[in-house]
């Protein structure tokens, strides 16, 4: 694990929790960028339906033990996710974006297509790994996905 648990902070809206990041601030760390601490929501706001985000607030996640990056950044603006890998084999980070309706796109809800309403940031960071395969490996780009930031 690459944080030390420090403290928890609450809010009306989140539970949030301050970590230490193991770098001991060193300048070029892309997790907390040389200010030796993270903010991280805590695992109970995945359940949080995407079009109740916050426009323009970053929700930074911790990845799961088996994923490649330490940290998954999602920001909304209107329909559009933009998710930003961090650590790990994302150094530095890499950021993608997509619409929302991509998620229909992808080939594993080709057959059974998801209600988008309720997709939840918790699917949607687990559904962003599928989304990096399909628009970031064969660099494939159109109107509803891309590289980089929106």
């Amino acid at each position: 694990m690459i944080f030390n648990n420090d403290f928890t902070k609450f809010s009306s809206l989140n539970q949030i929790v301050e970590r230490t990041c193991k770098c001991n601030s060193a300048e070029d760390c892309a997790i907390c960028e040389g200010e030796g601490k993270v903010t991280v929501l805590d695992g109970r706001d995945e359940s949080q339906y995407w079009h109740r985000m916050q426009e323009e607030l970053v929700y930074r996640l911790e990845a799961d033990f088996y994923e490649s990056n330490f940290v998954t950044d999602i920001y909304r603006k209107e329909d559009k996710l933009c998710i930003t890998y961090v650590g790990g084999e994302f150094h530095p980070a890499q950021t993608f974006w997509f619409d929302i309706k991509f998620l229909n796109k992808l080939a594993c809800h080709s057959e059974s297509p998801i209600h988008l309403w309720t997709v939840t940031i918790g699917e949607i960071h687990a559904l962003s790994s599928d989304v990096y395969n399909e628009v970031i490996v064969p660099f494939f780009k159109d109107e509803l996905a891309g590289i980089g930031h929106l």
